[in-house]
């Protein structure tokens, strides 16, 4: 559509067209085919609704030069008929989105602790943040979902502990008493703890790499072993599944926490519909 512009940062692209764009066709150049879409939705029948469905990969801001945002715009153009009162032969009129403003997305300069994305509708997605044991990075978060029918925002985020301090106002998983050992691990799911995510439990896998625990209290056995690890979710202690009373949110551990014998990390598996601020004790 006239005015839409292609911004050629690297890893900028359409990702998920739904089927109701009908035959797409996507626009951009050679390094950057997949910049913006066209679909052709034929001819609709008075009254009708639609919606189409575009998801993006948005870049980093290290990948964006630096920029801060992203935006798109879309256009929809339709030939109305002979009885359409618009003063041309044509009968044809375009009308932007959102009233011509763009659609904004944060750009975030954090590659090693946060995440924003999106699950496509009706797609197992699997996402998580940086898992290479790097200076700074001392965990790793990932979710797996099957995109409920609109699909499902997704964000991740580390912060607390060891790393960067959380946000304003973020509670501490843990119980008030006994703080976190662990960086705070936010989740944050379109549509959890709701009837679809009831039906289809999102998996949580918490990996807590070895120098985070290299100084926590461990068992005899395996220095930064497992036997004291307490897992928490929003201030509630996680159960073995299958009990899910103890976090109030039917969330439950897949089994307890699991020590890897060469790296010394350690892995948590939620099962469950429910998202918050995760963090653990040892």
């Amino acid at each position: 559509s006239a005015g839409c512009t292609d911004l050629q940062y690297a890893g900028a692209e359409v990702v998920y067209v739904s089927d109701t764009c009908g035959t797409a066709v996507y626009r951009g150049t050679t390094s950057f085919p997949k910049q913006g879409v066209a679909c052709d939705l034929g001819s609709l029948i008075p009254g009708t609704n639609f919606d189409v469905q575009i998801i993006f990969k948005v870049p980093t801001q290290a990948a964006a030069g630096g920029a801060t945002t992203f935006s798109n715009v879309a256009g929809f153009t339709a030939k109305e008929g002979p009885k359409d009162n618009t003063p041309t032969s044509s009968h044809t009129d375009t009308f932007a989105s959102n009233g011509n403003v763009p659609v904004v997305t944060p750009l975030t300069p954090d590659a090693l602790d946060a995440l924003n994305s999106y699950a496509p509708p009706g797609v197992v997605t699997k996402l998580q943040t940086d898992s290479k044991h790097v200076t700074g990075n001392f965990q790793t978060s990932q979710v797996t979902l099957t995109g409920p029918p609109k699909g499902s925002l997704v964000q991740l985020r580390e912060c607390g502990g060891l790393g960067t301090a959380c946000p304003t106002g973020t509670g501490s998983p843990c119980p008030v008493a006994t703080p976190c050992k662990t960086q705070t691990s936010l989740v944050f799911v379109t549509g959890s703890g709701g009837a679809f995510f009831q039906s289809n439990h999102m998996t949580l896998v918490f990996t807590l790499f070895a120098s985070e625990l290299s100084s926590r209290p461990h068992d005899d056995d395996h220095p930064g072993g497992t036997s004291t690890v307490k897992w928490y979710h929003d201030g509630r202690l996680v159960g073995l599944c299958p009990d899910r009373t103890s976090d109030p949110s039917g969330d439950c551990l897949v089994g307890p926490p699991v020590r890897n014998s060469v790296t010394g990390d350690v892995t948590i598996t939620v099962d469950g519909p429910a998202q918050g601020g995760w963090g653990g004790i040892g």
